[in-house]
């Protein structure tokens, strides 16, 4: 198995950084969290869908050395993800988990990997639903997608239960993986 290099994941943070992308196109942040639910998926998508999630279009791009070298690199972290949360270690996060802090780089993360679940809602559905949004209340949490749900608000508002609850992305990415692949 190749391990994506920090050379290579650097290239890729310059290339989502680039000029000449939309603005609807997902920082390397995003990108990230978004590859690592697709990680967990129990059926991955095709490129043509990875690509419309991070580029929010379904226009692919020419066949360029930029835009092949982006599929190949992408694809191939998708893969390392998948190894280190079925060998049972932690997954790399981009992002410091700080206490009580959700950054821009953790909501960014946690957006993308939100937005992968959102948009396979129908795969999901099979799986036993409590668990499923148990697991995902971190990622939730980190999101701000919710921020305004009272729950969300009273968690936010202690900052020891906070810091439990975004404490455990790690270790709900393998409870996910594990929840998503057990059949």
């Amino acid at each position: 198995m190749n391990h994506i290099t920090q050379t290579e994941l650097d290239w890729l943070y310059d290339y989502l950084d680039a000029d000449g992308h939309s603005d609807e196109v997902l920082e390397f942040y995003g990108y990230h969290g978004l590859l690592t639910a697709t990680a967990l998926l129990p059926i991955p998508p095709d490129w043509t869908t990875i690509h419309s999630w991070i580029f929010d279009t379904e226009d692919q791009p020419n066949n360029t050395d930029q835009t092949a070298r982006f599929k190949t690199l992408t694809l191939l972290l998708i893969d390392n993800i998948q190894d280190e949360i079925t060998a049972d270690e932690q997954v790399a996060l981009p992002f410091d988990i700080l206490p009580g802090e959700i950054t821009e780089e953790m909501e960014a993360w946690c957006s993308g990997f939100m937005q992968v679940i959102f948009e396979s809602d129908s795969q999901l559905e099979k799986f036993d639903q409590e668990a499923l949004s148990v697991l995902l209340f971190p990622f939730e949490l980190g999101s701000r997608l919710f921020e305004d749900e009272t729950e969300f608000k009273q968690i936010s508002k202690n900052t020891k239960l906070k810091i439990q609850v975004l404490n455990q992305i790690p270790e709900a990415l393998v409870d996910l993986y594990l929840l998503t692949h057990s059949a």
